[in-house]
């Protein structure tokens, strides 16, 4: 299994995940992920740390 950050936005950020199999990628998902202020009930923009730490996984 290999994930990586195809995305990141403002609030959200996208992440590609695919599982190979004989040299061969057998299963693909793309997902995108929302940052959300349970205690508001909304989403919210990333922090800069948030933001930084999945700036590590992306890949273009």
């Amino acid at each position: 299994m290999r994930s990586w950050v195809t995305r990141l936005g403002t609030k959200s950020f996208g992440v590609r995940q695919e599982l190979v199999q004989d040299g061969e990628v057998a299963i693909r998902s793309d997902v995108v992920l929302v940052v959300f202020d349970f205690g508001l009930n909304t989403s919210r923009p990333m922090t800069d740390d948030e933001r930084a730490h999945w700036t590590a996984y992306l890949e273009s």
